[in-house]
């Protein structure tokens, strides 16, 4: 069946009744077991399936970085381990589905997702909803919702999918729906995330309700900045503080449309562009170093003085002082004078 004819189907509502049905495999805990000498044992079809959806949890869950390709390669070998021994498992579906999302092949996942959902196992499983409205919720957001809300109703009060409710409601210029289901999203979090506090701004901005918009705008800055603090030599933190000075931006972009005279906001919009011109800086030079990551591997034991020069400098500027020390030590040894 092609993909366009199962996303037909879903758009004409041909859904199996929901149960009661959920998978739950009886698991000793969360890590697949082991050996003595720390070799695996062989699993059983449940412990491999369990294995791989808190792999693919775990993948859902990384900022973008060498490690990703790690537990990448862990679920490759576990849907192989599964389609080996029980190819009709239609918990494989599920697993490929969020393989495929976790490495950027939307379409494929979009396929492996519907055929899930159609059948009994896959029909009362949330994240499946949830991940069907996230990948339809820019093209299709009536067809989005209709799985947002299948799935609010399997897990009730779940941030996410609120979210994903409130996008469909903005993309349908329904502001104020929009919002309410932003708030509701921020509620049922509390206001840990800054992502959902950051989308209450936009939908709060969205329906002209710019002074709220600026209060929680301010805190998701505040908050993206407590992020940065903590960990400052990460890139994913200063990717999430660039995206809310943008928004900040926006945000004074608006108001000066309706006060184009205003000091205040002509003085913050100067300033949050300031700001964030330090920030695209920083993530300059975190592209750079990704950069010269590869070449030295590429390279191998041909590096040179140079590159080892380069990847010092760009290492010092990222923060990661004793790993740049680390490399102009090696640029020495290779050329002392």
């Amino acid at each position: 069946v092609s993909w366009l004819h199962l996303l037909a189907l879903i758009t004409c509502g041909s859904f199996a009744p929901l149960s009661a049905w959920a998978f739950q495999p009886d698991l000793p805990g969360a890590s697949p077991p082991s050996q003595r000498d720390g070799s695996p044992l062989e699993l059983t079809v449940a412990e491999a399936i369990r294995a791989a959806i808190d792999a693919t949890d775990r993948l859902e869950a990384m900022p973008q970085g060498p490690g990703r390709q790690t537990v990448s390669d862990e679920i490759k070998d576990f849907i192989d381990q599964i389609q080996a021994r029980d190819p009709g498992n239609p918990w494989l579906y599920f697993i490929r589905g969020r393989y495929y999302l976790g490495v950027g092949l939307f379409r494929n996942a979009a396929d492996q997702i519907v055929s899930f959902v159609a059948t009994r196992e896959g029909e009362n499983e949330w994240r499946a909803h949830r991940i069907l409205g996230d990948l339809w919720i820019d093209g299709f957001p009536r067809l989005a919702k209709s799985h947002y809300e299948l799935a609010e109703k399997l897990k009730p009060r779940e941030p996410g999918v609120l979210k994903g409710l409130s996008g469909c409601a903005y993309q349908l210029a329904e502001y104020a729906e929009a919002v309410r289901y932003a708030r509701d999203a921020v509620s049922a979090d509390g206001r840990r995330n800054v992502d959902y506090v950051a989308h209450l701004a936009r939908m709060l901005m969205a329906d002209g309700q710019l002074d709220a918009a600026r209060r929680e705008a301010g805190t998701a800055l505040e908050m993206s900045h407590g992020q940065v603090r903590a960990d400052p030599t990460a890139r994913a933190p200063l990717e999430t503080l660039d995206a809310h000075f943008v928004l900040l931006i926006d945000l004074a972009r608006a108001e000066l449309t309706e006060r184009p005279s205003s000091v205040e906001h002509h003085t913050n919009l100067a300033q949050w562009m300031r700001e964030r011109e330090q920030v695209l800086s920083l993530l300059g030079h975190h592209r750079r170093l990704d950069l010269l990551e590869s070449a030295l591997k590429a390279v191998g034991p041909r590096v040179t003085p140079e590159l080892l020069e380069e990847y010092g400098i760009t290492l010092d500027n990222v923060g990661r002082r004793e790993e740049a020390i680390a490399a102009f030590q090696r640029a020495l040894a290779l050329k002392p004078d």
